[in-house]
């Protein structure tokens, strides 16, 4: 979401099932956050996407046409199935975030998938083709991710410090796996340099 606006994205919605992480989407930058609409068990992920979608793109004020870029970053097929719901026609999907195309984009929109979820998932290439959605996967860091998160934190236009909720040192290192597990934390740092 940091980078989305130091970017000049115009509106962010944000949506996890962590209560606590919806919480600091909305403090850290999301105009838009909330708990995904519940999943009936056993239902078809892409009718409770739409479902999801109307709902949720109506009370965060956004036209029902839907988002021009989905960042996916949970690899959960449901989510999966909202990102290709919410990103209109012609959009990209990404995974995880769902906001509006910032200036420095490209035209040519499209669908980042970025979660890893099991090896094969329903892909619903209907309505990637249907609705020509570009559908872009990424794994960890490309050749110039590092000097753009260092120029961006330099600049002062991203601050990381309110994402490190507990650093241990390198002796307590089963005691930070433990609290990562917990899912209490947002992120949790083994600082090497300290025994």
């Amino acid at each position: 979401m940091a980078t989305a606006k130091a970017y000049g994205v115009s509106k962010i919605l944000a949506f996890d099932i962590s209560p606590s992480r919806v919480e600091f989407a909305r403090k850290s930058g999301a105009d838009y956050a909330s708990l995904p609409l519940t999943r009936p068990e056993g239902g078809d992920d892409f009718e409770w996407a739409e479902n999801f979608k109307a709902e949720a793109l109506k009370a965060a004020g956004v036209d029902s046409w839907g988002v021009d870029v989905v960042v996916e970053a949970s690899g959960a097929p449901a989510s999966m199935a909202a990102g290709m719901s919410f990103v209109h026609n012609g959009g990209t999907c990404e995974r995880s975030y769902l906001f509006t195309r910032p200036s420095e984009i490209s035209d040519c929109l499209s669908d980042v998938q970025a979660g890893l979820g099991p090896m094969f998932n329903k892909f619903p290439t209907f309505l990637i083709v249907a609705k020509e959605i570009d559908v872009i996967g990424s794994v960890r860091y490309t050749a110039g991710c590092f000097q753009t998160a260092i120029d961006l934190m330099a600049s002062g236009k991203i601050d990381m410090k309110p994402l490190i909720t507990s650093t241990y040192p390198l002796s307590k290192s089963v005691e930070a796996l433990e609290a990562v597990r917990s899912g209490n934390d947002l992120k949790v740092v083994i600082m090497n340099q300290q025994v």
